[in-house]
C-alpha cells in the first residue's frame, strides 16, 4: 500500500463552544450528573490515598425560598488549587485529568468532562466550585447558557486569595444554603479538621427543579448510578436537605440486595491459618505468623443473577484490611464452576492483606498469600453452590426418564425429515451428495418394525429401549448396575465393571424381551453376560450401523428379516458428515461425551446451547426453566404424560430448529437484518407449527408417538 506524503497541520481547528456542548449533550438529568460530581470526590480523596473514615462527601439539597433559588451541591475535604483547576479540571475531554499526574489505576476517571458538562448543562442560573487548598482559595464557573468557565468574579479576586481560617471559609460556602459548619455530619467536620481544604461544586437553579427538588425521589435514583456505586464503596455519601439530616443523619447506602430464599443470612467462614499457594504448592500464613488476627470470608446471595443492571457494580469480594477496604475480586475471575456463581458475593476480613494493597484500591498484588486465598475463596464458594445445586436438582424417577426419553427421541426424530428441507442451502454438498447416496440405497426397503412398547408397533423408530437409547444412556446404566447387582447375585460382579464404550446392542437382541417387566440395566447386563463382556457390534449383513444419539430413519436401517448379530472387534466409526442436531433434556439426559447428568439453572434460557456444545450439534431443553419445570411436576397436576408439557416440549424443538436456520445463514456469511431476522424465524416457525398439526395431532392430544414418514 502506497503512503501518503504530506504535512499535517500544526493544529487542529474546532470552534470549541459547539464542541462543549455536543460533549455535553448527553447529560439530560440530575441523576446522572450528581454521581459525576460525587465519582469527582472519591477520585480527590484516592489521590490524596485517605483512610477510608476520612473519605466523606456530603450532598446538599436546597429548595426555593423567597429570596434565593433551589440549587444543588457537592461537598469534599480535598481542596484544589489554581494550578489544578487551570491544568486538570478546566481541560475538556482530557482522561487523564482525573488522575492529576499520579498512576492510581483505581481513579474513577471518566471522559474528562461529566462534572463540567453537568454545570453548563442542567442549571440555568450559574455553576461554580468554591474550593480551598494551603491556605489559598478560588471561586471558579460559568453563567448558565455558556461553556466558558472563569475566575468569580475576577482572575484578581477569585484566584489565590488568602484564607487566613479555613472554618470560617467554609461557613461562608455554605451561607447560601442556609447550612452552618454545625449542621455538617460529624464525621464531615471530623474529616475536614484533619484535612487541607474542601471543595464545594454548587448549581443554582436546577432544571426541572424550579422550586421543590424532591431529595427523596432524586437519592433514589442516584444510588443505583454504576458510578455512585462505587464511590458509595469506597466513601460514606450523607445528604442534608433544606438544612436538614437527611436519612436520619446517617450515610445513604446501597440498596438491599434480596437474598435466595432460604439463603437470607449470610454464612461466615473462618480462614485458615494456613494456606497452600496453588503455583509453588507451599503452605503461607494468613495471620503474618501468629502476629496478626485470623480473618473471615462473609458470603451473601441475591435472588437475582448479578451479571446485569446495577447488582453486577456489586459482584465481587471486597477485601478489608483493619477498617479499610483495600481492593476487590470480581465473582467471575475466580472461576467458580458453578452457575450460582452469579448470585455470590461478599467481603473478605483479613489485616494480613495490608501489606499488599495498591493505591487504586482496586487490585490487591498478587503474591502467595493473595493467589492462596483467592483459591480457598473460590473453592468456598463452589461448596456453598453446591448447596443450592443439590437443593434445585430434581431427581427424575427412572420410569419419568424412560418416558422423557422416549417422547424426546420420538421428537428428534421427527424433526429430522424436515431438516434438509429447512436447511436447503446450507449443508455442505458432501453432506448433501452423502444423503442422497443413503436415500438411493435403500429405496424400497421396508422401514423396521421396532417394538415400542406392548401393544405398540412404530414404523422406523427406535424407542427408548434402544440400542440408541443405550449409548445416550450408558452413564445412568452404569449408575444404575450398582443398585441392580446388589438385587441379582449373578450379576453382583459385573455390576461393579465399568461399561465398554464400544458396546452397542442390536435391536434384535431386545425382540421378545418383556421391556416393561426388566429394568434397562438389566437388559444391557445380561447382553454383556451372555457375550462373556466382549465387545459386540451390532451390523447387518449389508454393512449398515445406526448412528449413535439418533433413532434410525425410514429405509436406513437394516431390514427386520435379514438383520443379524455378530461378534466382532471393536468397530471403527465412519467419518460422518455432518450430523442432525441433536436434541437433549438437561436433568434427563447425560452428556453424550462424559456421561454426567446436564444441569442448567432456572434463570437459564428454556433452551441452551453451551459453546462446547455447538462443535457437538448438541442443544439441551431446560428442564430446569419455570414453565418446564411446572409441566413436569406431577404434584402440581401436569407431569411428563400432561398436554401441557407435549406442547411446551415441541415448542422449543421448533424454538431450537429456528435458531439452527438462524445461526447457519449468520455462519454462512449472510447479512440478515433484524426485520429479516424476525421475517425468517416467523416463517420458520410457521412452517414446522403446519408440519406438528398435521403429523403430530395424536401425539399433542393423546401422547401417541410420531411415526416417521
Amino acid at each position: 500500500m502506497t503512503q501518503l506524503q504530506y504535512t499535517p497541520d500544526a493544529e487542529i481547528k474546532i470552534e470549541s463552544a459547539s464542541a462543549i456542548r455536543q460533549l455535553a449533550q448527553h447529560f439530560g438529568s440530575h441523576e446522572a450528573g450528581i454521581p459525576e460530581w460525587a465519582k469527582n470526590a472519591a477520585d480527590a480523596y484516592i489521590r490524596e490515598q485517605m483512610p477510608r473514615k476520612r473519605r466523606i462527601i456530603v450532598l446538599i439539597f436546597e429548595d426555593s425560598q423567597q429570596t434565593t433559588p433551589p440549587s444543588i451541591a457537592c461537598l469534599d475535604f480535598v481542596g484544589m488549587t489554581s494550578q489544578d483547576i487551570e491544568h486538570y479540571f478546566r481541560r475538556w475531554a482530557d482522561t487523564d485529568a482525573s488522575q492529576r499526574g499520579t498512576e492510581i489505576p483505581d481513579i474513577q476517571g471518566g471522559h474528562g468532562h461529566g462534572g463540567k458538562a453537568y454545570m453548563i448543562r442542567l442549571f440555568d442560573d450559574y455553576a461554580y466550585l468554591h474550593t480551598v487548598r494551603g491556605g489559598r482559595g478560588c471561586t471558579y464557573g460559568v453563567a448558565g447558557g455558556q461553556v466558558h468557565f472563569g475566575y468569580m468574579p475576577t482572575p484578581e479576586e477569585g484566584r489565590d486569595f488568602i484564607v487566613d481560617n479555613r472554618q470560617q471559609e467554609l461557613e461562608r460556602a455554605l451561607a447560601p444554603m442556609r447550612v452552618q459548619f454545625e449542621d455538617l455530619p460529624k464525621a464531615a467536620r471530623q474529616s475536614f479538621a484533619q484535612s487541607e481544604g474542601f471543595t464545594l461544586v454548587r448549581g443554582v437553579s436546577p432544571k426541572g427543579y424550579e422550586n421543590e427538588i424532591g431529595v427523596p425521589r432524586i437519592i433514589s435514583k442516584v444510588i443505583p448510578d454504576p458510578q455512585m456505586v462505587r464511590t458509595l464503596h469506597f466513601c460514606d455519601v450523607y445528604v442534608i436537605a433544606n438544612g436538614i439530616p437527611f436519612n436520619k443523619g446517617r450515610p445513604i447506602t446501597l440498596p438491599r440486595i434480596t437474598p435466595m430464599k432460604g439463603a437470607e443470612a449470610p454464612v461466615i467462614f473462618e480462614i485458615p491459618t494456613k494456606l497452600v499457594d496453588p503455583v509453588s504448592g507451599r503452605p503461607v500464613s494468613t495471620t503474618g505468623q501468629g502476629e496478626l488476627a485470623a480473618g473471615k470470608l462473609i458470603l451473601r446471595t441475591s435472588e437475582r443473577d448479578m451479571r446485569y443492571g446495577p447488582r453486577k457494580y456489586r459482584h465481587n469480594i471486597w477485601f478489608v484490611a483493619g477498617a479499610d477496604l483495600i481492593g476487590l475480586v470480581a465473582v467471575r475471575e475466580l472461576g467458580v464452576e458453578s452457575r450460582y456463581r452469579n448470585r455470590i458475593y461478599g467481603e473478605c476480613f483479613l489485616d494480613a492483606l495490608e501489606e499488599y494493597k495498591q493505591s487504586d484500591r482496586r487490585r490487591i498484588t498478587e503474591s502467595p498469600l493473595t493467589r492462596a486465598l483467592n483459591n480457598w475463596i473460590r473453592e468456598q464458594i463452589e461448596g456453598y453452590c453446591k448447596l443450592f445445586e443439590k437443593r434445585d436438582q430434581r431427581v427424575y424417577s427412572h420410569k419419568e426418564r424412560r418416558a422423557l426419553s422416549r417422547i424426546n427421541a420420538a421428537l428428534d426424530g421427527w424433526k429430522n425429515q424436515f431438516i434438509d428441507e429447512l436447511m436447503e442451502g446450507l449443508w455442505t454438498a458432501a453432506h448433501g451428495r452423502t444423503r442422497r447416496r443413503q436415500r438411493e440405497a435403500s429405496a424400497g426397503r421396508p422401514d423396521v418394525p421396532v417394538e415400542a412398547g406392548p401393544g405398540e408397533a412404530q414404523a422406523g423408530l427406535l424407542p427408548q429401549s434402544s440400542a440408541a437409547f443405550y449409548e445416550q444412556e450408558r452413564a445412568f446404566f452404569q449408575e444404575t448396575l450398582q443398585q441392580w447387582g446388589q438385587e441379582n447375585p449373578d450379576l453382583a460382579g459385573f455390576a461393579t465393571e465399568p461399561l465398554p464404550e464400544s458396546l452397542t446392542l442390536n435391536e434384535s437382541s431386545l425382540q421378545g424381551a418383556e421391556l416393561d417387566s426388566l429394568s434397562l440395566a438389566e437388559v444391557f447386563a445380561r447382553e454383556v453376560i451372555e457375550s462373556q463382556q466382549e465387545e459386540a457390534a451390532s451390523v447387518s449383513e449389508n454393512g449398515w450401523e445406526q448412528i449413535p444419539g439418533r433413532p434410525w430413519e425410514a429405509g436406513e436401517g437394516p431390514p427386520a428379516d435379514k438383520e443379524t448379530t455378530k461378534k466382532a472387534a471393536p468397530r471403527k466409526r465412519r467419518a460422518q458428515s455432518p450430523r442432525y442436531p441433536q436434541i437433549l433434556i438437561s436433568g434427563i439426559d447425560p452428556d453424550p461425551d462424559t456421561g454426567w447428568l446436564v444441569q442448567f439453572a432456572p434463570e437459564d434460557p428454556p433452551v441452551v446451547q453451551e459453546p462446547r456444545d455447538v462443535e457437538r450439534n448438541i442443544w439441551w431443553i431446560n428442564s430446569a426453566a419455570p414453565l418446564a419445570k411446572l409441566y413436569l411436576d406431577e404434584t402440581e397436576g401436569y407431569g411428563y404424560a400432561s398436554t401441557e408439557w407435549r406442547v411446551y416440549h415441541l415448542e422449543r424443538v421448533i424454538e431450537i430448529m429456528a435458531k439452527i436456520r438462524l445461526s447457519l445463514e449468520a455462519e454462512w456469511g449472510e447479512d440478515v437484518s433484524y426485520d429479516t431476522w424476525a421475517q425468517r424465524w416467523n416463517e420458520i416457525a410457521a412452517q414446522m407449527q403446519e408440519q406438528a398439526a398435521g403429523s403430530l395431532r395424536e401425539f399433542i392430544d393423546e401422547g401417541k408417538l410420531p411415526r416417521r414418514g
